[in-house]
């Protein structure tokens, strides 16, 4: 998929981004948190290629990273990554957004475990 996807759409990388995080959120519901990784990994490199570190486009895909890395429980690099998530989506939207909440969850949540 993703040869086709470059080969077809090379120009369009915020486009084959978003299909790689929604491959990666299909693969992980399907217990195939390998192949997730993967798919989720290269994701967030476009993400950070194309739109830079301060995108909430980003901040998506790095805490789409993070749910994955809690299945595999890695909470330490998860709760990183929702770190990062939320000071991005704080800088964009302000402290008080609810994406801004969501990520605090997130990382409560892997205080706990």
């Amino acid at each position: 998929i993703r040869r086709y996807l470059y080969s077809k759409h090379a120009k369009f990388k915020p486009m084959i981004a978003q299909t790689l995080s929604k491959l990666a959120e299909i693969k992980r519901a399907l217990n195939d948190v390998e192949l997730s990784e993967i798919y989720i990994n290269e994701c967030v490199s476009i993400c950070v290629e194309t739109l830079g570190r301060d995108s909430p486009a980003t901040a998506a895909s790095i805490s789409s990273k993070g749910n994955i890395l809690a299945v595999k429980q890695k909470f330490v690099e998860a709760k990183k990554c929702y770190e990062e998530a939320a000071t991005t989506y704080a800088m964009a939207f302000g402290k008080h957004s609810p994406l801004v909440g969501l990520e605090m969850l997130h990382i409560g949540r892997m205080q706990e475990m």
